[in-house]
């Protein structure tokens, strides 16, 4: 048989060389978006992570020399095959797990910094050629690809030098193709259904796809007469199939029970997830606004964290938001319209709710995946608060909302709409200002649009972060207060897993007045029990904002602004909850 007839046997096979092609394209723009999500978060900034992965990644394709001439080495297809199904097998790999690869990255860049010899530059520098070389791993395998692929395609034409244009377009222009739809697919669906954990397993296990189906039908095309051009009959895939049909048996009865456990058992569906949250991982999701986990806690029961911090637990929920609502709606007369700025997991609606003066609650909660998880996980435990039919869910930034409903205010009927009242008591449930886009949320022009949706008489409570840990925080939040209001009070409270906690209370007609028989008559009309807070040890709550750290450092007259916005320090790996 002559080389021609050969190389005319295997013609049939060029259509899957090229979707094998489209596939890997596809993979390798998908791995670049999923790992410039992944690597931001340890190097702080999307444009430096951008300009690594994006540099990497094209260097990474240098490999191609090295590649090309172990495959000009290789005569038989054979070998060529298994050389590229090698390869995207440990790119399959890799991206499946490169996610628990980058997590080593602050350790070993930590270590080279603290080397005598080479601990000149700083730990971020180190950090960012670390980051750069694990980025650059992946596409320095992929760079193997494309020469595997012209040389297979060339080998399949009865005229390789004459057909090396075309060859090369073809290989060029289904993997740019697939790129393209790889990276947009990845972006605007995967990451934001999946998350990056998810994505990378995702764009992982198409790599090992591409690895079985080359295989399966490099496999049955070796099978068949080379000199034959015409598409497998019928009849031939099935004698392929009642010969193997022991093995696909096997494959099927495999691929069901792994199906099922990967489905069924959380801790396997969660397994990336289980070593950042105490407990075992019940969910998980990330959404363009946070990051979202619940877990069952050894001691805190169901708990829930968001953005890494723990916001919500089955056994000592009460004790933050029990003091955060009752501290200030007990001494207000009867407040029957509230705003809840963010509280997507409603620990602090579940007590705005107890009072039964309450005819209206609107809840600004930007991300509908935390109520989501509210209702799906915690409805029991905080009676349903999100199902009442006083509630109202607005999916939008708070300032943004707070912007719009001031408009409405200003416009006051004179459209003809019906005149806009304002809130009795406003709270403000938020992360604490530990990044820039959450510090916005605490400065004094957004405490100033937070006064014009205010009632004369009415309340607003905040956030104001731990006095042992934050003190500083503690003081700026409340200054920024009292450069909206006038003046502003801290109280506080002590949980089992938080510790030390305080609230930055504000009253429009100045200072809390504490009358202990509207406090008694308020109590007394709850529509459910507490457990934490009393009339008998509200007092108690003024005193805990009055430690010796704090009371140093309320000397201080520092202020966050639009401007300057005040940012909270915080080293999390030391703090276990926080």
């Amino acid at each position: 048989m002559s080389l021609n007839d050969k190389k005319n046997g295997y013609r049939d096979l060029r259509p899957f060389i090229c979707l094998v092609m489209f596939i890997t394209g596809f993979v390798s723009f998908g791995y670049e978006v999923v790992m410039q999500a992944v690597t931001v978060v340890y190097l702080g900034s999307s444009n430096i992570s951008m300009g690594v992965v994006i540099s990497m990644f094209i260097l990474g394709y240098l490999t191609s020399i090295l590649f090309g001439s172990w495959a000009d080495r290789l005569k038989t297809t054979k070998y060529l095959v298994l050389l590229f199904m090698a390869i995207e097998f440990f790119v399959g790999i890799l991206i499946i797990f490169m996610g628990d690869i980058i997590k080593a990255a602050p350790a070993i860049a930590q270590w080279f910094s603290g080397l005598p010899v080479l601990g000149g530059l700083s730990y971020y520098t180190y950090l960012l050629i670390v980051v750069a070389f694990m980025a650059g791993i992946v596409p320095a395998l992929m760079g193997g690809e494309l020469p595997i692929a012209m040389k297979l395609l060339s080998g399949f034409s009865s005229d390789a030098y004459g057909d090396i244009g075309k060859n090369t377009g073809t290989i060029f222009a289904l993997d740019s193709l697939g790129s393209a739809l790889g990276g947009v697919f990845t972006a605007i669906f995967l990451l934001d259904k999946l998350g990056k954990n998810d994505t990378a397993l995702v764009v992982g296990l198409v790599s090992l796809f591409v690895v079985l189906l080359f295989g399966i039908l490099y496999a049955l095309y070796r099978r068949r007469p080379v000199v034959k051009r015409q598409w497998p009959r019928i009849s031939q895939l099935k004698t392929v199939l009642k010969e193997r049909r022991r093995s696909i048996i096997c494959l099927l009865v495999i691929a069901t029970i792994l199906s099922t456990l990967i489905v069924n058992l959380t801790p396997i569906k969660y397994g990336g997830q289980q070593e950042d949250f105490p407990g075992v991982v019940l969910y998980y999701k990330e959404t363009p606004y946070n990051t979202i986990a619940v877990s069952e806690h050894m001691e805190l029961d169901l708990t829930m964290y968001q953005n890494s911090k723990l916001v919500l637990s089955q056994k000592d929920h009460f004790q933050l938001y029990e003091p955060m609502v009752h501290v200030a709606m007990m001494n207000m007369q009867s407040p029957e319209r509230v705003l809840l700025l963010g509280g997507g997991n409603g620990g602090a609606l579940s007590e705005i709710l107890k009072h039964s003066s309450v005819k209206e609650v609107t809840v600004v909660e930007v991300d509908p995946a935390m109520v989501k998880v509210s209702k799906d996980y915690f409805s029991t435990l905080l009676n349903s608060p999100f199902d009442d039919p006083r509630v109202n869910v607005e999916n939008e930034m708070p300032r943004d909302y707070l912007i719009r409903y001031n408009e409405d205010i200003s416009r006051d009927g004179i459209d003809g709409s019906d005149i806009v009242e304002k809130y009795d008591c406003i709270f403000i449930d938020l992360m604490e200002p530990r990044t820039l886009d959450r510090a916005m949320n605490y400065t004094v022009e957004f405490y100033d649009n937070v006064s014009r949706v205010l009632a004369e008489d009415g309340l607003v409570i905040t956030h104001a972060s731990s006095p042992v840990l934050t003190p500083e925080t503690c003081v700026v939040i409340r200054n920024s207060m009292v450069e909206a209001f006038g003046s502003a009070q801290l109280f506080g409270t002590d949980s089992w897993s938080s510790g030390p906690y305080l609230f930055s209370l504000a009253w429009a007609g100045g200072e809390a007045p504490d009358e202990i028989k509207r406090i008694e008559h308020n109590f007394d009309n709850l529509t459910g029990q507490t457990k934490f807070y009393t009339p008998a040890n509200h007092p108690a709550y003024w005193f805990n904002a009055r430690t010796n750290i704090l009371i140093k450092e309320l000397e201080k007259t520092q202020v966050s602004t639009d401007n300057e916005p005040y940012i909270e320090r915080l080293d999390i790996e030391k703090v276990e909850y926080w």
